[in-house]
């Protein structure tokens, strides 16, 4: 199945930015999921990592969401400069839909019971 984005809340995304959506989340998974099978404990932040494909003044920050998989909240941060040659940044919020490629893995766990602890009822009394 060819891999597709389908836009859900946000405003326009070119065509561009859905190719450039679909290979920073194949990077992601490529980078990252040697990691997570290590120790699935041990999940990045997806969302502070900013990927920036080549000379494009464009990056894409994506953070997958709990709620459905295959949905994601990306921020597209683009840097231009103005008419008298100081940097700006601006930057859009999108939510896409992505169906023909495996999601980025983002666990619902949680954390293993290790016993009482010195806080807990059954702890240690002083």
């Amino acid at each position: 199945m060819k891999p597709s984005v389908k836009l859900i809340k946000g405003l326009h995304i070119t065509a561009a930015d859905k190719r450039n959506i679909i290979a920073v989340i194949i990077f992601l998974e490529d980078r990252f999921s040697g990691f997570v099978q290590a120790d699935p404990r041990c999940i990045p932040n997806y969302g502070d990592i900013a990927v920036k494909r080549g000379k494009s003044p464009k990056s894409y920050a994506i953070t997958p969401r709990q709620c459905a998989a295959g949905t994601y909240d990306v921020i597209i941060r683009e840097t231009y400069r103005n008419d008298f040659g100081l940097e700006r940044n601006s930057s859009i919020s999108v939510t896409v839909a992505v169906k023909g490629i495996s999601p980025l893995y983002l666990p619902d766990y949680a954390l293993p019971d290790v016993g009482p602890s010195l806080f807990s009822d059954e702890g240690a009394s002083l």
